[in-house]
């Protein structure tokens, strides 16, 4: 766009991860995603309801959540039960 008169734009590149209900993230589907304006009663609701089968490590919006966001905000501070991703991924790949 530069050739037009605007500024060069700037893109951000998110991983794509599955919803908290197990299937895909949806803006329709309120409890399958977090949003940056909810409140952490919110969160933590929306967490307690959401899908985590035991096993199942490709559509799991729980683990997907820890990896992208909870694990790299824990950088800076907070407790955690785990302490590292890997640890939580182990926990929900095995099947009981």
């Amino acid at each position: 766009m530069p050739h037009l008169g605007y500024e060069k734009r700037a893109h951000l590149m998110n991983p794509m991860v599955p919803g908290l209900t197990g299937g895909k993230m949806s803006s329709s589907e309120e409890d399958s995603k977090i949003d940056l304006l909810d409140t952490a009663a919110q969160v933590k609701k929306k967490l307690k309801k959401a899908f985590c089968e035991p096993g199942n490590i490709t559509d799991n919006g729980v683990l997907s959540f820890c990896k992208s966001v909870l694990f790299p905000l824990s950088k800076t501070g907070g407790k955690l039960v785990y302490n590292c991703y890997f640890v939580v991924y182990k926990y929900i790949s095995v099947k009981y």
